[in-house]
């Protein structure tokens, strides 16, 4: 019987995640957490950190954890449809690339998992190799064509369903079982606009994860 939490917010960066650890993790006691965070640390100018403010909030969130008994599994983050995100924000609001960012911030997140000897998945390689971002209705992204809206940052239902696939298959592949599984970090754990958000049930990554582990 495969236990798995929905502990995504909406708008949340590391921070936030720090700050209700121990209410939506640690009261849990679960024998692994993945965490999905640094899309908002990057590119939501109302959220954005400097890279050192985030790698000191993740290697602390990632030590108060694994010293709560819980393994650890980073992912990294996905691309952003720049586009998109300059006719929201604009484009004055980054003096550098979003996406140049987002490397910089998965670089962090895989010499985390390296010095806290936790594991690392590099769902932003995944979501690459499906040529997502992009405006073709294909895209795991969110775009005009899939969705009809300038999204570029949210996943599809489809989408959602490859990062808990993603997950299963590295968890298998590891040899690594955990029956308390809870689900950390913001609108894409959250699972922003599909049917379930902010559940574990329904289209969410955390409620295709439950049902993959569950068969």
């Amino acid at each position: 019987d495969y236990y798995v939490l929905n502990k995504g917010i909406p708008g949340n960066n590391v921070n936030n995640l720090q700050k209700r650890l121990e209410r939506a993790v640690l009261s849990y006691q679960p024998s692994l957490v993945i965490i999905m965070i640094g899309t908002n640390d990057m590119v939501n100018p109302s959220k954005m950190l400097s890279y050192s403010t985030y790698s000191d909030k993740l290697n602390l969130l990632v030590d108060r954890i694994t010293k709560n008994g819980a393994d650890v599994l980073l992912l990294s983050v996905p691309y952003a449809d720049t586009g998109y995100l300059f006719d929201r924000y604009g484009k004055d609001k980054y003096s550098v690339g979003p996406n140049e960012k987002i490397d910089s911030v998965n670089e962090i997140i895989r010499r985390t998992a390296i010095e806290q000897h936790c594991m690392y998945l590099d769902i932003n390689q995944v979501f690459s190799s499906y040529n997502s971002p992009g405006r073709e209705s294909s895209s795991l992204i969110r775009n005009e064509k899939n969705t009809g809206v300038k999204d570029g940052v949210h996943p599809t239902p489809r989408g959602y369903h490859v990062i808990a696939e993603s997950i299963f298959t590295f968890l298998k592949e590891q040899g690594r079982s955990y029956n308390k599984i809870i689900c950390f970090g913001d609108s894409i754990t959250f699972g922003a606009f599909v049917l379930g958000q902010g559940t574990n049930k329904g289209r969410t990554y955390p409620a295709v994860l439950r049902r993959l582990l569950a068969e």
